[in-house]
């Protein structure tokens, strides 16, 4: 956990720092996000994103989740952690509001996964955790709330492989986004 951890810390640093070396956008935020099917299902995606022009970002997430669920005695626990990073891609002036901007992404990357069995009072009756691989293809809308604040939602295809299967689920989040710098509009 706390080499992913450090990686994702090293590369955010290192978008900020080629943000700070080009005229880029560069965006910090936080949303909720719920992932259907099995497993862990409500958490937090926090990331940035470096806008390279203005049809094209660069964007690093970490997201933690978490679930449970209990049956009569017994208890399941479930966390996720998933470190993505790749490009989200915006399409400016698409509706009549510029304010309003649709986005689609393709972000690959590693999730981590832990779940145990308990009884309700008693000890760990099982857990195991796992690492895979995964990518998320999707798309939303930006909003443009004020010159330094967007507020974004999305919904995603959210693919797995772990124990050597594929998991394929939705993925919908809400967020709020501060942009540093000039503001949250790529320059032209």
């Amino acid at each position: 956990m706390k080499s992913w951890f450090s990686a994702a810390l090293c590369a955010f640093l290192l978008i900020s720092t080629v943000a700070s070396a080009q005229a880029g956008l560069l965006d910090a935020g936080v949303a909720f996000s719920h992932k259907t099917g099995g497993g862990p299902a409500n958490g937090f995606v926090g990331g940035a994103e470096l806008g390279l022009n203005k049809y094209v970002r660069l964007v690093g997430e970490i997201s933690p989740y978490w679930g449970s669920n209990t049956v009569t005695t017994i208890k399941t626990n479930s966390n996720e952690q998933d470190y993505m990073f790749g490009g989200r891609f915006v399409i400016p002036y698409a509706f009549r509001n510029p304010k309003l901007e649709p986005f689609g992404q393709l972000l690959y990357g590693v999730a981590r996964q832990k779940i145990s069995v308990k009884n309700v009072n008693g000890p760990d009756i099982s857990s195991d955790s796992s690492t895979a691989w995964a990518w998320d293809l999707g798309g939303g809308v930006e909003y443009l709330y004020r010159p330094k604040w967007k507020l974004r939602g999305g919904i995603s295809l959210w693919k797995t492989h772990f124990a050597d299967l594929s998991q394929a689920n939705a993925k919908f989040g809400v967020g709020i986004v501060y942009c540093l710098g000039q503001g949250c509009r790529a320059p032209k």
